[in-house]
């Protein structure tokens, strides 16, 4: 039985229409560094289903072969590594160099971190590391800021500054591939396909949980009724502030500490005259209010699609606020960039207040605390990507880990 609060499955993997054209509005791409998650879209029949991307300029192969072009006309620093060319002195181009050089040999280590539990002793070391200090320390300080960070930021939704150095290369390394995918009509269809063989309840809200050596008893609210129910063994798989206001006792306390960043990424449809496609990060001053803005043709003689991460402090003031202040934030940046102030078609505002864990120094610590805390506990488990990575593969993971614990335990 699959409790599920929203009217659908799949979590921060949410994908809907908009103008014509499908929206990811949580998990947006993934890449082979993601084994388990590939399992799943094979066994769903979805593998020959998938919309490629190249990752460098993120525009899909089929707009790249019509002949779209990438022509950002603003001050931002983009992906390309002519932007990087123009963006660094001579000394930390070096330094770049030689620390791609020493990261590249560990590449299947890397990779191997999104799902499995991290060993190698380089790895654990970064852990303790605020990610800032490390790559000004790799690199230089023009590279952080104007490079790193806002690419840090437009995954995470968070600075640079709040993750370590072993979060900060879990980003990264998600996004280190010349291709990304995505599943044609959306990916929560892989979602779909996982529960389409079990008992699901939607629009149905846990309200409290009390494990006992016999079980535990399961408090809910499906919008029309209050009821409990009981089980032998229960997962609890939502982002760590939602378990821990479930939870009890030290366990709750340390869940509560999962910190996560929120996100509030405004969308347009436009058939206006922009150029396509084009991917920019922004560096952090007083007048950019995003993190990264995206304009992309989905198909060759599709609608073309415009969404921005807004940042932080501004993104605290619109989580709660009318679509209005957001979309007028989307257009003007879309002004700035393009030359030409896009007229929607169709808009939506997307809001996470549970976007990503933040992978903050001592992240390993605190996972290995709560799987200590959470063995003491009969009959429960917890699942979630704060458990292993922020990522779709940390999810599925930490689903995989609990439902094997659980039989274990018997």
């Amino acid at each position: 039985m699959v409790f599920e609060a929203t009217g659908r499955v799949g979590g921060r993997q949410r994908s809907s229409e908009l103008g014509g054209t499908i929206v990811e509005e949580g998990a947006v791409f993934f890449g082979k560094q993601y084994p388990n998650l590939w399992r799943r879209i094979r066994a769903a029949g979805l593998e020959g289903e998938l919309k490629t991307y190249h990752a460098m300029r993120m525009r899909t192969l089929e707009a790249q072969r019509a002949g779209t072009t990438c022509r950002p006309r603003s001050r931002v620093t983009t992906t390309q590594l002519a932007a990087l060319r123009r963006v660094l002195p001579r000394r930390e181009k070096v330094k770049l160099v030689q620390m791609t050089a020493e990261i590249l040999p560990r590449g299947g280590e890397l990779r191997a971190m999104l799902g499995n539990e991290v060993s190698s002793k380089w790895l654990r070391r970064l852990d303790a590391v605020p990610a800032a200090h490390w790559l000004e320390a790799k690199v230089g300080p023009r590279f952080t800021e104007s490079f790193a960070s806002p690419i840090m930021e437009s995954l995470s939704f968070a600075d640079a500054s709040e993750w370590s150095a072993l979060g900060a290369l879990m980003l990264m390394t998600f996004s280190a591939t010349p291709r990304l995918h995505a599943i044609v009509g959306g990916n929560d269809r892989i979602a779909a396909a996982i529960a389409e063989p079990l008992e699901v309840r939607t629009g149905t809200s846990i309200t409290a949980i009390s494990p006992d050596p016999g079980g535990v008893g399961v408090e809910a609210d499906d919008g029309s009724r209050s009821f409990t129910s009981r089980f032998n063994d229960v997962v609890v798989a939502v982002p760590g502030p939602v378990a821990a206001s479930l939870l009890h006792g030290e366990l709750a306390e340390v869940v509560s500490c999962i910190r996560y960043s929120s996100s509030v990424v405004p969308a347009i449809v436009t058939d206006s005259p922009l150029d396509v496609p084009a991917v920019s990060f922004y560096e952090a001053d007083s007048s950019n209010h995003i993190s990264g803005l995206a304009v992309e043709r989905p198909c060759a003689d599709g609608p073309i699609l415009c969404f921005a991460n807004v940042r932080s402090p501004l993104r605290e003031e619109l989580i709660d606020a009318d679509d209005d202040r957001a979309l007028d934030v989307l257009s003007d940046t879309v002004e700035r960039a393009t030359g030409v102030r896009p007229i929607p078609k169709a808009s939506k505002v997307i809001r996470w207040r549970h976007s990503i864990p933040v992978g903050e120094p001592g992240m390993l610590q605190h996972q290995a605390r709560i799987r200590g805390l959470v063995g003491g506990v009969p009959h429960l488990e917890l699942a979630g990507d704060y458990l292993v990575s922020p990522s779709q593969e940390g999810a599925l993971v930490s689903g995989a880990r609990a439902a094997a614990a659980l039989i274990e335990r018997g």
